[in-house]
């Protein structure tokens, strides 16, 4: 859900700014392989409360 929006942002943003749509699609993917792990890291460190 989160990784198809952001990707779908990067070809927003390359059909809007052609001259930065390679970088910005390269940020994105980078982001969307990053975001699974963070989500873990951030769930691992949560105190287990209940």
């Amino acid at each position: 859900m989160v990784t198809s929006s952001i990707l779908f942002g990067a070809v927003v943003v390359g059909i809007s700014y052609p001259h930065t749509a390679y970088p910005g699609f390269l940020t994105a993917f980078a982001a969307a392989q990053m975001l699974p792990q963070m989500f873990l890291v951030f769930q691992a460190a949560r105190p287990i409360s209940d």
